[in-house]
């Protein structure tokens, strides 16, 4: 595996492990003042690291103050110059999925641009856990628990569990301990910052919240990756 200080390069780390329980139950909506905001290419940098530091998944009792994936995201501070390499939009499609960095190992970064009264899915993370920021207007996320793993032989919907809204500068994470969840933006051109770790190479879609046994598996794909359009 090559390794580079290039965030459009490959970049290397040691795994991370299961997100504590504690972790999972946080939305992490606040903003600290006098954060040291970090560009792109510093979060880029800094990544590899803050995802292999040692307590990273093994503290029992961690709040939203010592995750430092949490905190690394909260101080990133990314410039409409920066964003318009990336910012790849499509009057065809709800959103568009732009691959920013990844190692291919242990984390994936995407900006997603989302078309006003767009939405995803519904879909779960098959990682260790997803961090969102809102880069550009307001993003609205719907959190659902998916009955079909403790009902059985009748059709179950999909239990909505919170509708909450999320502004530029904000951050939210889950996992698949918290649910399942899909993003939607009601308003006017919406960008947001996706980090998974590790990548996603599938997840499950669910079209309907009326039925949680009908779903499928879905590969992930990009519509562009590091500037260029696929």
């Amino acid at each position: 595996m090559n390794e580079s200080n290039n965030f459009d390069d490959v970049l290397s780390s040691s795994p991370t492990t299961v997100i504590s329980p504690i972790l999972s139950s946080l939305v992490f909506g606040e903003i600290r003042k006098n954060e040291r905001k970090i560009s792109l290419q510093e979060f880029c940098n800094r990544l590899p690291q803050t995802i292999s530091k040692k307590h990273y998944g093994k503290c029992s009792d961690r709040t939203k103050e010592s995750d430092p994936l949490q905190n690394l995201l909260t101080q990133l501070e990314m410039s409409p110059k920066e964003r318009e390499r990336y910012q790849y939009i499509s009057s065809t499609q709800n959103y568009t999925r732009n691959l920013i960095s990844t190692d291919n190992q242990t984390y994936t970064l995407l900006l997603l641009c989302w078309n006003p009264n767009s939405e995803s899915p519904i879909h779960d993370h098959p990682c260790d856990g997803c961090w969102m920021k809102v880069i550009q207007g307001a993003i609205r996320e719907k959190r659902y628990i998916d009955t079909s793993k403790t009902k059985d032989g009748t059709t179950q919907k999909l239990i909505q569990t919170s509708d909450k809204v999320f502004n530029e500068e904000q951050v939210a994470y889950i996992d698949d301990s918290i649910g399942l969840h899909k993003i939607c933006n009601e308003d006017q051109l919406a960008m947001s910052i996706h980090l998974y770790s590790p990548p996603i190479q599938k997840c499950r879609v669910w079209l309907s919240e009326d039925n949680a046994w009908n779903y499928c598996t879905k590969e992930m794909t990009n519509d562009s990756e590091f500037g260029v359009r696929l």
